[in-house]
Formats: structure tokens, sequence, C-alpha cells
């Protein structure tokens, strides 16, 4: 497998993560108006992390060598930091 395409997505994944946080609000606010009393921010940090937390999930269970996978957990972090960071705080930076 060619590592750079891996690596690429996982440079993108908190953004793409973090898009389709923001533009599920509405959707889920129109569904569930009790999304209305959830804070728009911490709607969109949650969703980007849960987000980021599934697609680390099956990265878990792909074929790739330890290391690999660690390089792209390493682009991941970084990348999901320069969106939240705040997230930076050692207790908070596992998330990513």
């Amino acid at each position: 497998m060619i590592m750079e395409r891996p690596i690429e997505k996982g440079a993108n994944l908190p953004s793409a993560a973090k898009l389709l946080a923001v533009t599920s609000y509405t959707n889920f606010l129109d569904r569930y108006p009790v999304v209305a009393k959830i804070n728009p921010e911490h709607w969109h940090l949650i969703l980007t992390i849960a987000g980021i937390f599934v697609a680390i999930s099956q990265l878990n269970h792909e074929n790739l060598p330890e290391q690999d996978k660690d390089a792209i957990l390493d682009i991941v972090t970084t990348a999901g930091i320069e969106i939240y960071p705040d997230c930076n705080a050692p207790h908070l930076a596992s998330f990513f």
C-alpha cells in the first residue's frame, strides 16, 4: 500500500470531521429540538472528536504496519490541534 494516500487522508480528517459536525447541526436541530439546548461550539467539538474517533477505530482494523498507523495518528493529532488549539492540553490531546 502506498502510504502517501492514508497520510494525506489523515491530515484532512479533522477538517472533514469538523465540516460534518458544523453542517449537521441544523439537520439534527430540525429532527431533535432538544439539540437547541446544546451550545453549537460544544456540538462542533463533540461531533468532530466523534468523527475522528470513528476513523481512528477503523484505522486500527486496517492491515497496516504499526509504524504507519502511528505516523497517521501523529498527523491526525497535529491537524486536530491546529483546528482546536485548546485541545493541546495533555488531558484533551488524547482525544485526537
